[in-house]
């Protein structure tokens, strides 16, 4: 597996594919009351959550990485801003 810098497209691709994984589960849980299955499905649950665990995992270390790379640029305009007045 290529390792790429992690950023916003390779965030969207991570929504979209926990997005898709819901809509299966569901589907898959409307398919079995429609086959009137009469067991637990608290494995749909997991298959559900998970991706979205690891996108929220992935969203904070995005956000983290993008406040570090624009802090310097904050801290620059700020002092700029305080040598102007």
């Amino acid at each position: 597996m290529r390792r790429g810098k992690f950023g916003k497209e390779q965030l969207k691709k991570e929504f979209r594919a926990a997005v898709w994984v819901t809509i299966g589960g569901f589907a898959l849980a409307v398919l079995a009351i429609l086959k009137d299955y009469t067991g637990t499905l608290p494995w749909i649950t997991a298959i559900m959550g998970t991706p979205w665990a690891a996108y929220g995992a992935s969203k904070v270390s995005y956000n983290n990485k993008t406040m570090k790379e624009s802090l310097p640029y904050c801290e620059a305009e700020a002092a700029n801003i305080k040598r102007d007045a």
